[in-house]
């Protein structure tokens, strides 16, 4: 779950397929077997990227490796561009509590939204999200507002990190 929300809500995210038909590979035993990618991730270039999702116990062991090794070989050209293995050690908190955020923003909120972006032209600088929401009127209502004007480009974070109301963003350069 964590790992496809931030797959979701990473930038050039185009599509997210689940449950994919398994791919025939031979192991280095020379036997064939059934490969099944938890998911294919479909950027908006059209580079599709096949995904295991491991425990980093296993991802590490040579017999994963070996594994992992064969399904690439069979699945790069003919259902995908490049494989990869996501472990809990991939997922940065950070980019884990903003993809959380953004998906719990997701919903459209047309009134609210329209009354922050009419004031985003207010941010001379680094400013924190609260006090820019406090300074328009609208306060803590208005956070998953600033949320989705972050996830669109509508506004920067100053610097990388957990989008809260202390976190300082500042207007994107005209």
């Amino acid at each position: 779950h964590d790992a496809s929300l931030c797959m979701i809500y990473r930038p050039g995210f185009a599509d997210l397929e689940e449950q994919l038909a398994p791919v025939m590979f031979t192991d280095v035993d020379g036997s064939r077997h059934k490969h099944f990618f938890d998911f294919r991730l479909t950027e908006t270039t059209g580079r599709k990227i096949c995904i295991s999702v491991k425990p980093e116990k296993i991802a590490k062991t040579e017999v994963y490796k070996a594994q992992i090794a064969a399904v690439k070989r069979a699945a790069i050209g003919s259902i995908c561009h490049a494989v990869a293995t996501i472990t809990e050690r991939n997922i940065a908190p950070d980019v884990l509590h903003n993809a959380k955020l953004y998906h719990a923003a997701r919903d459209p909120e047309p009134e609210l939204d329209a009354e922050v972006h009419s004031k985003l032209h207010l941010i001379v600088g680094p400013t924190p999200i609260g006090d820019f929401l406090e300074q328009i009127g609208v306060g803590g209502a208005g956070f998953f507002s600033m949320a989705r004007a972050i996830r669109f480009g509508h506004v920067h974070l100053f610097t990388p990190g957990k989008i809260r109301s202390e976190t300082l963003v500042t207007a994107v350069a005209a």
